[in-house]
């Protein structure tokens, strides 16, 4: 079964074990309608959980989970996934993809230089940047309209505009 994470946990909330829950996805109305969710370090670690109440408070989402019943119990779930099956995931917005989509896809420029892979999907408040690895070298990667070109889902391929400095400046470089 394939899965997708859509939150992080944060910590506990209060002494009945709810959880705090960093979404990453845009669209926080999505937990309201789960019903079951699994939790883990990563999709092959992750235990089944049954949702009891789903409460909004500002930017997060607090759960309350059957058989989390302590703050302790909930702090031993901190900094793990949420994940849900895959067949209850929304198709993502015109020009937006699923972070684990985007992972692993090899970048090039409009002229066909190989740039890397992405190996990691920062979420920041202006837009996400992508971390790309070549050989021992990272590159961070504004994923804006401006920079990213065109995304080829089916053939793993992301390709760039390599405006000046972008490249030759990456962390890394000497």
């Amino acid at each position: 079964m394939g899965m997708v994470a859509v939150g992080q946990i944060a910590g506990s909330n209060g002494v009945r074990g709810d959880v705090r829950v960093k979404p990453l996805t845009p669209d926080l109305g999505r937990f309201a309608g789960l019903n079951d969710v699994w939790i883990g370090e990563s999709e092959t670690e992750a235990r089944r959980f049954s949702i009891q109440q789903v409460r909004f408070h500002r930017s997060q989402i607090i759960l309350k989970l059957h058989d989390v019943g302590s703050r302790t119990a909930a702090d031993e779930l901190r900094d793990q996934y949420i994940f849900i099956d895959e067949s209850n995931t929304r198709p993502p917005a015109e020009g937006s993809f699923f972070i684990h989509d985007i992972l692993g896809m090899s970048v090039f420029t409009e002229e066909g230089v190989a740039v890397g892979v992405v190996k990691e999907v920062w979420r920041l408040p202006a837009n996400d940047v992508w971390v790309l690895q070549k050989e021992e070298k990272e590159l961070l990667v504004p994923a804006v309209k401006e920079i990213v070109r065109a995304v080829d889902l089916k053939r793993r391929v992301i390709t760039i505009h390599a405006m000046q400095g972008l490249i030759e400046d990456s962390p890394g470089d000497t």
